[in-house]
């Protein structure tokens, strides 16, 4: 994480407080959409790596079909956000 940092710093130019901000959504989303529960306690690695190809498969498919920037981070939320409701309403016993 510190070298992609540090590589980050030197490709923008220098460091702001907000540079990893576009940054945040998808390893979240890949960790929510793998099966981690939010609340903790249940996870897997095989799951977190379906959840990041999941995921790195929708943002390609909507970056060909040439969406706008904001329809593709919206169409992103809605889908982790849809993955948290799942897994609120269906509790898998560990």
């Amino acid at each position: 994480g510190g070298i992609a940092g540090v590589l980050l710093d030197g490709f923008d130019g220098g460091a702001f407080f907000s540079m990893g901000d576009p940054y945040l959504l998808g390893p979240l989303g890949a960790v929510v959409i793998g099966g981690t529960l939010i609340s903790g306690g249940r996870w897997s690695v095989a799951g977190t790596m379906a959840g990041g190809l999941f995921l790195t498969l929708l943002v390609t498919v909507m970056e060909i079909s040439k969406l706008p920037i904001g329809y593709e981070d919206l169409a992103e939320g809605l889908v982790v956000i849809g993955f948290v409701i799942a897994a609120s309403v269906v509790r898998v016993s560990p």
